[in-house]
């Protein structure tokens, strides 16, 4: 019903120039909630130099005591933007390719998705590449979640560049990679890297009666 106060806490290491996006996702094999996020890690306290984006990760249990960060995702280019979802003990994990678009990197500033049995013990494979392009030119923060009454996803990617920003696709196929932009659907003003988070039908009437 509300809110309880925010507090911040540093997850990321001395050697980050940022943390961005940040998510957490329970893992059952560390019994304890995997938060990610995207960090620029130098070699210097300055921050001096090149870098690139890389997800990071921090498990915890409590939200307030956290362990030594490290890194999840590297591919020696930037990465951005996760977000991950399970089905049928597979997690599939959708980020953005933040590389300029070019002959190297035909899906820069799309989303891309891979999976794996295995949050950090086994390897991720890889799945889809440009999600959504042609619906969309560019995109970036995508959040997925399953319908509560049907066998279907959602996916929402954020089309950063033009003024409709998050555009939503679905499937009936996680597992097959193709997402179809949906028609009907809408929007508050300006939505943008965001989660969907489920409610049961007593949740919804006591949150409808208490702010509609």
């Amino acid at each position: 019903m509300n809110w309880g106060e925010g507090r911040l806490v540093q997850v990321a290491p001395a050697e980050a120039g940022n943390a961005w996006a940040p998510e957490a996702v329970w893992d059952p094999e560390q019994e304890a909630f995997l938060v990610h996020w995207s960090s620029t890690l130098y070699d210097n306290a300055e921050h001096d130099g090149k870098s690139y984006n890389r997800i990071m990760y921090a498990t915890t249990r409590d939200f307030r005591e956290f362990s030594e960060p490290r890194v999840w995702i590297d591919r020696g280019w930037q990465t951005i933007d996760t977000t991950v979802i399970e089905h049928d003990g597979v997690y599939y994990r959708f980020l953005k390719d933040e590389r300029s678009r070019s002959g190297d990197a035909p899906y820069g500033k799309s989303v891309f998705c891979e999976t794996s049995t295995s949050l950090t013990a086994g390897a991720w494979k890889p799945l889809a590449e440009g999600i959504g392009l042609g619906a969309i030119t560019q995109g970036e923060g995508p959040l997925v979640y399953k319908s509560n009454t049907e066998q279907k996803w959602y996916l929402w990617i954020d089309e950063f560049t033009r003024e409709r920003r998050y555009v939503p696709f679905a499937t009936s196929d996680l597992a097959g990679g193709e997402w179809v932009p949906c028609t009907d659907h809408r929007l508050p003003e300006d939505p943008c890297h965001g989660v969907v988070l489920p409610v049961t039908a007593e949740e919804y009437e006591r949150l409808s009666a208490a702010w509609t």
